[in-house]
């Protein structure tokens, strides 16, 4: 393998000033490692309904089970007739809204207009009904399509729905507020803005009130989709949050990827030196995964495994926890069931992580030094420069010249701010891509001497050679991971306000090369060694005659690949079977990481099959094996690529793709070795 001396040095230094950076994260993950449980309110009164303990039943149990406090989402008239005891009644009078109520709720409406919107636009009518004067902007409506007697379309035509008033926040229940407090948990308001209503007035509100009733939440996790004064001066909110010790709760989305859009989120985290969190949300969808359709997880395991995740694997650190629904559609109120998933999800992250449940603490800020990253970047160059030498013969003086010239741009940019996070993201990519390749010369390189081996070597010692290349490929595409960490350490992507996007073009990538890797060390037909690709060898190949048993292979390779890439990720329409569900969860119950089944399964044991048909001479799979375990090396900086999972997870499970892959692999050789054998010996015997 040919590896410029120049290129080498500065790949070097590149490694060293990417570990500095990388060892600097690994400090501040070490720092983040409580998980605070908040519990749903609205979720609890339906749970409730479906049982005879009252309220405060639940909120003791759910205590019990290190429940930190409990959220209440800021009342509007559209959550409040979902009350029934309040009796609450809407129409619409032009654009008025009309509001009629139980006594005991009448006067908390009334004041919580009055706040929000000012007096001269709420009128009593009597002690029950209260009119609220709208304007054509709180106008809901919706459409639907006309036909006539016929069955014909005719036009669209509005439907009135209501008023935006009725989703206006107005305040917080009392009663609500002090059922919790008496169980002892604490309460933790999400407060509802819109822009349209309010101004920074009601952040002003929002902060009286908490005084007023001495809640001193951990956090805020803003309800709706604007985040309190966003449209105003929100330095006074920020200061507020940050005197406070409340941390901003930034909640997933659904699909386990980024935060949900709220408006003005972003800058208010920016602006208060990100004092923040992840918050993963126990979706419906979740909700109802408690009778799972996999053995072993009917009684909640699936939906205790998702929190598992989020905050193992996801950075997450604030649980917005809902009971579970059944089957039947009905919330579980056996808390025995709750307290059992509970105390497994306690023990599960402070046995393998050293993580604990309590109350949620920010991660701490981190924004390096750019010009640390020339260094960096200048080490991924000469890693891609060492790539291309080893595809095609170039001569060294212009690959000297090319280096000098990039590298001087690079640092150029760097150096003036020029699209730093752009160059950031670009670097990183190019690090998924060259070093997992250059790590799939090194082994073909090796497997091509490993063909011209004339001594018959034993299965073991064979097996020790592919354990030790093994291993000393892996380290290669590290150094991808070390380049790409180092690059990307910024809150912004640790709390997944940004994401790294080019995993699956890291994935493809070396497959690609690979083969072009493949044709400059072995070539196509050819009859004399040497390095690099010959394009005559490429056009002799376009030539042949495709047969029948090529068509096949190369349709296996490419149901593989679109299998592949299609299953990567979490918003993928082809799921696992019931059966690799249940394989992947005893994983996750028995490792601190779950192995990536590709690798350890499918590439590594590969890697170890061809370095035992190498040293038996046989060519003919060495093409289609390489295919395989270059997936494993570009497994290795995928792993890392997913920013908010912690580095010590995915160098554990790295470990245990490597470990496992080594095993399967060695059995599956010693076994191969063990038949080659016997029909040797039958051979010699005939």
């Amino acid at each position: 393998m040919k590896v410029n001396r120049l290129f080498s040095i500065f790949l070097i230094i590149g490694i060293l000033f990417s570990s500095v950076l990388v060892f600097e994260r690994n400090g501040i993950e070490s720092e983040y490692k409580n998980v605070e449980i908040v519990l749903d309110y609205d979720q609890l009164l339906k749970m409730k309904e479906g049982s005879d303990e009252d309220l405060k039943y639940f909120l003791n149990e759910f205590k019990d089970m290190k429940v930190s406090s409990v959220a209440i989402n800021e009342a509007t008239i559209n959550t409040l007739k979902n009350r029934k005891e309040y009796k609450i009644k809407t129409s619409i009078d032009g654009y008025d809204l009309i509001v009629s109520a139980d006594e005991g709720i009448y006067s908390f409406i009334l004041e919580g207009f009055k706040r929000k919107i000012g007096q001269d636009r709420v009128e009593a009518i009597d002690s029950n009904t209260i009119r609220v004067k709208g304007e054509s902007k709180d106008y809901i409506y919706d459409e639907t399509k006309l036909y006539d007697v016929n069955g014909d379309y005719v036009g669209m035509s509005k439907v009135l729905e209501g008023s935006k008033l009725e989703f206006l926040g107005i305040g917080f229940l009392q009663e609500d507020i002090d059922i919790i407090k008496s169980s002892g948990l604490e309460v933790l308001p999400r407060p509802i803005y819109l822009s349209e209503y309010e101004d920074e007035k009601s952040i002003k509100y929002y902060f009286e009130f908490l005084d007023e009733q001495g809640i001193n939440p951990s956090s805020i996790i803003f309800a709706g989709g604007e985040v309190l004064g966003f449209d105003s001066d929100t330095d006074y909110l920020q200061k507020e949050l940050k005197s406070r010790n409340m941390v901003v709760g930034m909640i997933e989305t659904n699909v386990q990827r980024e935060n949900i859009d709220q408006k003005g989120l972003n800058k208010l985290v920016e602006d208060s030196g990100y004092y923040a969190t992840r918050v993963f949300n126990v979706w419906d969808w979740l909700q109802e995964r408690y009778d799972y359709e996999i053995p072993y997880h009917h009684q909640g395991q699936e939906i205790i495994n998702s929190m598992y995740r989020a905050v193992t694997e996801r950075n997450v650190r604030i649980i917005y926890f809902k009971p579970f629904i059944d089957k039947q559609g009905k919330y579980v109120t056996d808390m025995s069931i709750y307290k059992q998933r509970f105390e497994e999800f306690d023990n599960r992250i402070q046995k393998g992580h050293n993580m604990k449940i309590g109350k949620v603490n920010s991660m701490r800020e981190v924004h390096p030094n750019r010009l640390m990253h020339i260094p960096i970047a200048i080490g991924i160059i000469a890693a891609f420069l060492i790539l291309i030498d080893n595809l095609v013969n170039i001569n060294p003086k212009y690959m000297n010249i090319l280096f000098g010239l990039s590298s001087a741009g690079t640092a150029a940019l760097y150096w003036l701010g020029v699209k730093a996070d752009l160059l950031d993201k670009m670097f990183a990519l190019l690090a998924t891509i060259a070093m997992p390749s250059i790590s799939m010369a090194f082994i073909l390189y090796v497997v091509r001497a490993a063909l011209k081996t004339k001594n018959n070597m034993n299965a073991f010692n064979i097996l020790v050679k592919g354990i030790i290349t093994l291993i000393i490929a892996c380290m290669i595409s590290l150094i991808g991971v070390l380049f790409e960490t180092s690059l990307l350490l910024d809150s912004k992507f640790l709390l997944e306000m940004d994401i790294f996007r080019g995993v699956k073009v890291s994935q493809l990538s070396p497959i690609m090369l690979t083969v072009l890797l493949y044709l400059s060390i072995f070539g196509y037909k050819r009859e004399k060694e040497r390095n690099g690709i010959c394009f005559k060898e490429i056009i002799k190949l376009f030539k042949e005659d495709i047969k029948i048993g090529h068509a096949i292979v190369l349709g296996v390779f490419l149901v593989i690949g679109i299998v592949f890439i299609a299953r990567t990720g979490h918003e993928t329409n082809i799921k696992p079977s019931s059966i690799e569900l249940l394989f992947r969860n005893m994983l996750e119950l028995v490792l601190t990481a779950r192995p990536r089944n590709k690798s350890f399964l499918m590439a590594n044991p590969a890697f170890i099959l061809m370095m035992y048909l190498a040293f038996k001479g046989q060519k003919w799979p060495i093409f289609p094996l390489s295919l395989l375990v270059v997936i494993g090396q570009g497994n290795i900086v995928n792993t890392f690529s997913h920013i908010r999972a912690p580095l010590y997870l995915s160098y554990i499970r790295t470990n245990y793709e490597i470990v496992f892959g080594i095993i399967i692999g060695g059995i599956v050789t010693l076994l191969i070795d063990f038949i080659w054998r016997k029909i040797e010996g039958r051979k010699i015997n005939a």
